[in-house]
């Protein structure tokens, strides 16, 4: 009986270890460049910490590894600014908060405050995360005009950039197609790293049904052979009986 729960112990742990392989390789793959130039398309985004004025906690760029992330820069004089909140709000509902983040970030850090910036982002039904660009995010972008918008990977890496009022169609399709680039991209590469244990597995699960089953082949053996003993014992005592 104990064999038999240590070899499904060790099943039941192989089984796992293409998943933990999976889990380490996919949250050891966190590389930010720190400080690009003219950043372009498949650059790494730039890592930041800045307030989020809602909460009034402070929220990173690498806190959403993992995540589409949509960066956002605006201005609260900036009509087609406004105009866009529309498209980032159906944006917003649309997909869920586990796979795409998006992040406003305000280019007023010496114009307006903090109760300022939130009044505005009240006003204007804003329910996603709202930054003021206080570490100047907007000179290492590059940003000359507004709206402009970046949309990162899962892996922090730019996929595209749009200036002005982009549609809401436009930026699905991007960042439908990251969505499903990083799925097609992490099953390609959990079957290229674990493929072997989808051979050894089957393998195991044989040796192991085989011993399975020669064992209760042996204790059924046995139990035969201790009842043929029984029944033995049990007729000779009728035959001594008989006998007197």
């Amino acid at each position: 009986m104990k064999s038999k729960i240590f070899l499904l112990v060790i099943i039941l742990f192989g089984s796992l270890i293409p998943f933990i392989t999976f889990v380490t390789s996919s949250t050891n793959n966190q590389t930010i460049l720190l400080e690009p130039e003219n950043i372009k398309e498949g650059d790494f985004g730039i890592d930041w910490t800045l307030k989020e004025i809602f909460s009034n906690r402070a929220i990173s760029f690498r806190d959403y590894f993992g995540k589409v992330v949509i960066l956002d820069f605006f201005a609260t004089w900036c009509g087609p600014c406004i105009e866009s909140f529309g498209i980032l709000k159906d944006l917003n509902d649309y997909y869920s908060s586990s796979q795409v983040v998006i992040i406003s970030i305000d280019t007023e850090y010496t114009e307006k405050t903090e109760a300022e910036i939130e009044q505005f982002a009240q006003e204007n039904d804003i329910d996603w995360n709202v930054v003021i660009d206080s570490v100047s995010l907007a000179d290492d972008y590059s940003v000359l005009n507004i709206p402009t918008f970046f949309i990162f990977d899962q892996k922090q890496k730019l996929v595209k950039s749009y200036t002005g009022v982009t549609d809401f169609s436009t930026m699905k399709k991007i960042i439908d197609e990251t969505l499903d680039d990083s799925t097609q991209r992490s099953v390609s590469e959990f079957w290229a790293k674990n493929w072997y244990w989808f051979v050894i597995l089957p393998i195991i699960a044989v040796i192991v049904t085989v011993i399975f089953v020669q064992r209760r082949r042996v204790i059924q053996q046995h139990k035969e052979e201790r009842q043929k003993k029984i029944d033995d014992l049990k007729q000779r005592e009728r035959k001594r009986k008989l006998q007197r």
